[in-house]
């Protein structure tokens, strides 16, 4: 990014600017889209998840260069759309212009982890290689601002839609203390395809809520309940047996992996695709 006119920090980079930038490394570029990350939608994703793909049929490595606000759902979007293959997903904390620009060394970093060989579709951010499923921005300013589990996803879906999903038909409902009223009017059935439940822990929900998502669930909307704590499972059985059988009896798939941005992403996938939305399985750390 760099400051225009008004005084506002705008994109301004392009591939073949950081391709030109590290020329001794030799990478080819391709765009997709010049925007904020913030401002990036189903078809900026959907379109970048189709040219890994031909760089990869191609026998390329592939390194993606993204905004650090949208840069753990790319990453995901594209494990999960091809499969999980070996893709390093990386940016800047720092503008281009700022004397701490960190993109180059965050990108030669990511060839260099392809180059060695990754656990399939990573994160590398400053000195970091991260799973695409697990990855989290959790600073907003540091330098290495990126966490995450070790351990590797099993159950990657391994379809790439032909048209991007419908992102914006994927509510997010964050469980919050006495929380405001929340029921799908008639007008809201039509736009509403999925609901992503942010418990506030192992599955914890106020009743209200609870009630409003049930009533939701009865009517067929997919519903999948994550936990708004970074890691830890939505539902503990043997702390508090029988505690979600209201909701699973209502067909209200437990996540117990992957939190909302993330399962917002697979239940669209599935939506789109077809397909029941099956919970994420992951295994060992190393």
């Amino acid at each position: 990014m760099r400051i225009d006119g008004e005084g506002r920090r705008t994109p301004v980079l392009r591939a073949s600017d950081l391709a030109r930038s590290a020329e001794d490394l030799h990478l080819r570029s391709v765009d997709v889209a010049s925007v904020a990350s913030a401002q990036l939608h189903a078809v900026d994703l959907n379109a970048a998840a189709h040219a890994v793909e031909k760089a990869i049929q191609n026998g390329e490595r592939v390194v993606v260069s993204v905004g650090t606000d949208a840069l753990a759902e790319t990453a995901f979007y594209l494990a999960e759309t091809l499969g999980n293959p070996q893709i390093a997903v990386t940016g800047a904390m720092r503008p281009q212009d700022h004397h701490e620009y960190d993109g180059i060394r965050n990108l030669r970093a990511a060839v260099h982890a392809l180059e060695v060989g990754v656990p399939g579709t990573v994160v590398s951010f400053g000195d970091r290689v991260i799973p695409a499923w697990s990855v989290a921005k959790m600073n907003t300013v540091s330098l290495h601002p990126f966490d995450g589990s070790s351990a590797p996803m099993l159950n990657h879906i391994g379809h790439l839609p032909s048209t991007p999903p419908r992102l914006s038909g994927i509510w997010v409902i964050p469980a919050v203390l006495d929380p405001p009223p929340f029921e799908l009017a008639i007008s809201d059935r039509a736009r509403c395809e999925g609901i992503i439940l942010e418990s506030l822990g192992t599955g914890s929900i106020p009743r209200k809520l609870r009630d409003s998502v049930h009533a939701a669930a009865s009517e067929g909307i997919p519903v999948v309940l994550t936990s708004r704590v970074p890691s830890g499972p939505v539902e503990a059985m043997d702390l508090y047996p029988k505690a979600l059988d209201d909701l699973k009896g209502v067909n209200v798939m437990v996540e117990d992996n992957l939190r909302a941005d993330k399962a917002r992403l697979r239940l669209a996938i599935c939506l789109s695709t077809g397909r029941h939305y099956e919970p994420s399985w992951v295994g060992l750390a190393d």
